[in-house]
């Protein structure tokens, strides 16, 4: 802990006088020298936590003490916490300063409670010691702790000594516990006065406690002088009846109190009431009250005191202070009673009251009750009297619809009996008379109800429907009680009846019925006792002939799909449906289609097929107009055209196939820009297509369009290609030749890969034949004038096909020949026949040995004409050639 409250210690020590320090220099070497007080140097030490019990320490920080001065400053302070315990030791130890200075201290403490405590006992550890009875004065250390300290051998030279701080410790024990009682007084206690009475109580705490006696007053309690032991014995009073008495048990650590101990003070019972004679009429009740004190509290016995001996004999049950008695008969005539009170102290008797009792006429005391029962079964009622003396009894009896009584001969008994009602005794009313000497009464009038089952009265009649659905049914029943009606209905001859709700009144109406209503019909009554059952009775309902609500339609479905006829009808009762197939044989029922929705997956032979629906119910049929349904199947590509390499000028077919319902139509299509586009082509809706192989169709697509009502279908685009026929590069030429010349024809086509075969004809262009191993493009032989004037032409082949040149005509001239002498010598004129017409003699490919002229042109039928003109003039041979022709 901290230093506080800093006084300037050098101030303070000058304005005391020398004196005093040297009295108190004296003192302190005189506490040193016996011991008392010692001083140590000890390190600091951190305060230890405020537990109860144990070693507590406080620091205080560095001071000075001046010679033969105080210290500075001149109080130290130091706080200690609550809860450290109660104080059994105290001392205090000096940190660092000069050597051997601390022991010349004097200290003096001022502790929380007040007291300032000089100088101890030196202690075992060299320090100082607060003597044991200075720390009995202190006992709990919490709170501010001051320290005085004074140089105790002064030096006189003017020296300040210095020190570290100092310690303040504290040895404590835990707090020890408050009084406690270990026995209480009796909570209460009996007696009686003028006997002493004890209370007796303990307690323990240490130190012992002190005890003391107290009594309970209005305002809380007092003090009973010198009642300080643990027991208090004293003698009651009747004013100490219901005191309260308590003992404290008290010591410097808190205080115990007792419980309350009651003083009872015990009395006989002292009667403060007396009950009093009665006199009532005979029947009544009689009631005798009574009272006393006592403690403790009394019980009480009534007593009946008999009217002859005067012996007392406890009334049973009796016990109250007040007693009565219910309904008193003139036997209780005479009768005395009293009431004892009893305790431990003693009994104590009421005066005696006495009871007089009037005699009293017969009279009911329990009515008889209206009785209902069944009919067979007994009935009894019973009418219960009271009277002085013998009370006789006598029934009587009024009919049901009757107000006289008569009187039942025998029937004098508490109780009149049948032993079996019947339903003619429901409604009779009896009743009893009781009489003694002193008179008599009738009792209440009692009713018997007889129970009888329901007996029907009236059965319900068979009945026919309104035709607006209306009928009725009435039955009727007795009973008692009264029977309640249930209308059932039983659907045909076979099913049992039923409850219908709500038909529960004796006329059953109906209203819209229909067929299905027809039915058996029957009410049930029925009571508490029984149920009786009506005869049943049929109920007709008419039924209404089918009429028309829906008709179907016209269907138009493809091949393969659902279709649904639907047809409706109204009737009672809801008629059945047949669905019928008109077909080529006639109209049939469909197995199985009974419902108003007649569903099938249509094929395509059920094109063109009619159905209608036929309804029919117990009163007639009708049937819907046949409708028909048309079954188309959607075209289907079934062969698709194929791709066509055609030669040129050739004619090439494509074909495409479908099938379909109705057969489809076909419309050819095609196209020129590499199937991007298709157009039809007029006139080609065969099935097949034929197609001229013309150069400028090669490339084009064809397609098939297969179309009816259901849909379109189209085919594979097919590719015509056309292959095209050689061309003529280079034409053979006519030639002329002197017979045994070399003669050359030469040709040339565009294709390279084609094949050539050389020709003659003999005929002026009619026929050609082929010129056996010629099949170059050069045909090389000799002249002989028997092929003069043939046509030579050659054919080029290629995939395409073969085209023909034209033909060139071979002229042969014979060799010259020694001029022969004119008819008369003269020789003919140059230029003559006779000068061309004779060849060379030998056989040339193709030739004859007869003249020859060649002669070309582009018309067969010219070039034919002429070379029969030249044969008629005798020519030989004449050689016919047409320019290029396909072959």
């Amino acid at each position: 802990m901290t230093a506080v409250d800093r006084k300037p210690g050098p101030t303070r020590a000058r304005a005391r006088t020398l004196p005093l320090r040297r009295a108190l220099a004296v003192l302190l070497a005189a506490c040193l020298g016996t011991g008392i007080l010692t001083v140590a140097v000890a390190a600091p030490a951190a305060p230890a936590a405020a537990e109860p019990g144990g070693r507590h320490e406080y620091t205080a920080p560095a001071f000075t003490v001046a010679d033969n001065g105080y210290s500075d400053p001149d109080t130290i302070v130091l706080e200690v916490p609550e809860g450290t315990g109660i104080l059994t030791g105290a001392s205090i130890r000096m940190h660092g300063g000069p050597e051997g200075r601390a022991e010349t201290l004097a200290i003096w403490v001022e502790t929380p409670t007040g007291p300032v405590l000089g100088p101890g006992c030196r202690d075992s550890e060299g320090g100082f010691s607060l003597c044991q009875q200075d720390i009995l004065q202190v006992s709990d250390p919490a709170g501010t702790w001051r320290l005085y300290l004074l140089d105790g051998m002064p030096r006189f030279d003017g020296s300040v000594d210095s020190y570290d701080g100092l310690t303040l410790s504290l040895t404590t024990e835990p707090y020890p516990p408050a009084p406690t009682i270990t026995a209480h007084p009796a909570a209460e206690v009996q007696a009686t006065v003028g006997t002493p009475v004890t209370l007796t109580s303990s307690g323990s705490g240490y130190p012992a406690p002190q005890v003391q006696w107290w009594v309970v007053t209005p305002d809380g309690g007092d003090v009973i002088p010198g009642a300080t032991s643990p027991d208090y014995t004293f003698t009651p009073t009747s004013e100490d009846h219901g005191r309260a008495y308590f003992a404290t048990y008290a010591n410097r650590w808190g205080s115990a109190m007792t419980r309350n101990a009651v003083i009872i003070i015990a009395t006989l019972p002292q009667i403060t009431v007396h009950p009093t004679a009665a006199q009532v009429q005979s029947g009544q009740q009689v009631r005798f009250v009574s009272d006393a004190t006592s403690y403790p509290e009394a019980t009480v016995q009534w007593k009946r005191l008999d009217a002859a001996t005067g012996a007392p004999v406890d009334v049973p049950g009796a016990t109250s202070k007040t007693l009565t008695l219910e309904e008193v008969t003139f036997a209780d005539h005479g009768t005395s009673y009293v009431a004892v009170y009893t305790n431990p102290l003693g009994d104590s008797w009421t005066d005696p009251a006495l009871l007089q009792v009037e005699p009293a006429a017969a009279s009911v005391v329990t009515d008889p009750v209206d009785m209902t029962v069944r009919a067979g079964s007994p009935a009894s009622f019973t009418a219960e009297a009271t009277g002085d003396g013998i009370v006789s009894v006598q029934w009587s009896v009024a009919t049901q619809g009757s107000s006289t009584f008569d009187p039942i001969p025998g029937a004098t008994s508490p109780t009149y009996s049948l032993t079996s009602a019947s339903a003619d005794d429901d409604g009779n009313v009896y009743r009893a008379y009781v009489s003694n000497d002193h008179g008599g009464e009738f009792s209440a009038s009692a009713t018997l109800h007889v129970q009888y089952a329901p007996v029907i009265l009236e059965h319900p009649e068979p009945a026919l429907a309104t035709r607006e659905g209306d009928a009725k049914f009435t039955a009727a029943a007795s009973g008692n009680p009264t029977p309640t009606v249930q209308w059932q209905v039983s659907t045909d001859d076979a099913a049992p009846f039923t409850d219908i709700p709500g038909a529960t009144s004796p006329t059953l109406e109906l209203h819209g019925l229909r067929y299905a209503d027809s039915a058996r019909y029957q009410a049930v009554f029925t009571n508490e006792v029984d149920s009786t059952t009506t005869g049943w009775a049929r109920l007709r309902v008419p039924g209404t002939r089918p009429s028309l609500t829906v008709e179907p339609t016209d269907q138009d479905v493809l091949a393969g799909t659902e279709v649904t006829f639907t047809a409706g009808a109204a009737g009672d009762p809801t008629p059945s449906v047949q669905w019928h197939v008109i077909t080529g044989s006639g109209q049939e029922p469909i197995p199985g289609a009974t419902s108003a929705t007649y569903t099938f997956t249509a094929g395509a032979h059920d094109d063109d097929t009619q159905y209608y629906a036929m309804f029919i119910n117990v009163a007639g049929s009708v049937g819907t107009m046949p409708v028909t349904l048309t079954v188309s199947a959607a075209p289907v590509v079934t062969s698709s055209p194929a791709d066509r390499s055609a030669p040129e000028g050739t004619t090439t077919t494509f074909t495409s196939h479908a099938t379909g319902h109705p057969a489809p139509s076909v419309q050819w299509q095609v196209s020129t820009d590499d199937g991007t586009t298709f157009t039809d082509i007029d006139g080609a809706t065969g099935a097949t297509l034929d197609v001229v192989a013309d150069l400028d169709v090669t490339g084009h697509q064809y397609r098939a369009v297969h179309t009816n009502r259901a849909g379109d279908d189209i085919s594979d685009p097919a590719t015509l290609s056309v292959l095209p026929l050689p061309v003529v590069v280079t034409e053979p030429t006519p030639q002329s030749a002197t017979a045994g010349g070399t003669v050359t024809f030469s040709v040339r086509p565009d294709d390279p890969t084609a094949t050539i075969q050389w020709q003659v004809s003999t005929d002026g262009g009619l026929t050609f034949s082929d010129l056996e191993g010629e099949t170059d493009g050069d045909l090389t032989f000799v002249a002989t004038p028997d092929l003069d004037g043939n046509l030579y032409r050659a054919l080029f082949t290629t995939t395409g096909g073969t085209t023909a040149t034209e033909a060139s005509v071979l002229t042969v001239a014979a060799a010259p020949a020694p001029p022969l002498p004119a008819e008369g010598g003269a020789v003919p004129p140059a230029g003559t026949p006779a000068d061309v017409s004779q060849p060379a003699a030998g056989r040339t490919p193709g030739g004859t040995q007869a003249s020859a002229l060649a002669v070309t042109g582009g018309d067969p039928g010219l070039l034919a004409l002429a070379a029969g003109l030249l044969a008629a003039l005798g020519l030989a041979g004449v050689t016919i050639a047409r320019r290029r022709t396909a072959r």
